[in-house]
């Protein structure tokens, strides 16, 4: 008897330490430290297939469960949110509301367990983005062959690419959202509230990975979102550009500056020329902030 227990507490032992690196990745949209395996001007991380956490030790016995948003060590440093060496603003998708979209994440080493999908409307660069906020939208989820299966999706044992389609909820648009993969794991055992010993049980081994999204209307329109209402911003009084000062944010998020000269400045892309709030952001974020990413805005001198 005292034979079993001790090799059901090694396999225990050995599922929660960090033996193994190297195991999954959102590539579509690309998360922000995949985006320069899609030709995005963004900083290299090599290891973007190990967000998991810090490991199971640090997420589940030091951090409590907690993770960051995009899969960084709770207690840090965040290195794929606004400051971190690896965040990037540049919008890596744009969708439209209510739109299904397809979603690719390449497993490397797999650990079984299941994926969700969570969105966080929201229309501020270098914003920070909550649990909380991404909580509001789990996206419904179905297989590539269209079987529906809830906002969880089950994977087996195999590596490679998983494709996944889910649905953007209706009515929400917002021209920076964060778009979140979770992969739970489920090859490590572990023991339930209600004391169930299994493998796949309690706590377990987890990714995440975060992408900048950006979804309009179906016409062509920003509307208000349900999560995180959009608001105009105020029109500037002046159009001279301002430089952001480097310390207040990292340094090598991607920005485009705006000449001095410039006097307008509207949407485009998706948006067709542009519509009044993406128009109004433009202007603001443009001339006065000296933020202004080519995939939104244009400014000339007409």
């Amino acid at each position: 008897m005292a034979r079993y227990f001790i090799i059901a507490l090694v396999l225990f032992l050995s599922g929660h330490f960090d033996k193994v690196k190297g195991h999954g990745r959102l590539l579509d949209p690309p998360a922000r430290g995949s985006m320069w395996r899609k030709g995005f001007a963004s900083t290299k991380n090599y290891n973007d297939n190990q967000m998991s956490c810090g490991g199971f030790n640090r997420q589940w016995n030091i951090n409590g469960g907690k993770c960051g948003v995009c899969g960084d060590p709770w207690d840090g440093p965040r290195s794929h949110e606004p400051g971190g060496i690896f965040y990037s603003s540049q919008i890596s998708r744009s969708y439209t509301s209510g739109q299904e979209v397809i979603l690719d994440v390449e497993v490397t080493a797999n650990h079984v367990g299941w994926f969700e999908f969570r969105l966080c409307p929201n229309n501020v660069p270098d914003a920070d983005i909550t649990q909380n906020c991404l909580d509001q939208y789990v996206l419904p989820l179905r297989y590539q062959d269209g079987t529906e299966t809830g906002t969880r999706r089950p994977i087996d044992a195999s590596v490679g690419h998983f494709i996944t389609r889910a649905t953007l909820p209706a009515g929400v648009t917002c021209s920076h959202c964060m778009l979140q993969w979770k992969w739970h794991t489920g090859n490590s055992l572990g023991r339930e509230p209600n004391g169930d010993f299994c493998i796949g049980c309690g706590p377990q081994e987890e990714f995440y990975g975060c992408s900048n999204i950006a979804i309009i209307g179906g016409g062509g329109v920003l509307i208000p979102t349900t999560g995180r209402p959009i608001t105009s911003p105020p029109l500037p009084t002046t159009t001279t550009a301002t430089t952001t000062n480097p310390t207040t944010r990292q340094t090598n998020r991607p920005i485009v500056t705006t000449q001095r000269s410039a006097s307008r400045c509207y949407g485009v892309n998706l948006w067709s020329g542009g519509h009044k709030a993406l128009d109004d952001w433009c202007v603001y974020n443009c001339l006065q902030r000296n933020y202004c990413p080519q995939i939104m805005c244009k400014c000339d001198n007409s």
